[in-house]
């Protein structure tokens, strides 16, 4: 397996990534967004495609 380090991708990508797996405030207005971190990590190591 070919593994990288967090600094072979660009910020913009990684930015990217970020923004499609936050989850928005239940109705828009309660609570906080929130990052799926489990399917960041997953789509970083290439297990999870777009």
């Amino acid at each position: 397996m070919n593994q990288k380090n967090l600094t072979d991708y660009s910020e913009d990508f990684v930015r990217q990534i970020i923004h499609r797996h936050t989850e928005k405030k239940l109705l828009g207005l309660f609570g906080k967004d929130r990052v799926n971190v489990l399917l960041v990590n997953l789509e970083l190591d290439g297990v999870v495609q777009k």
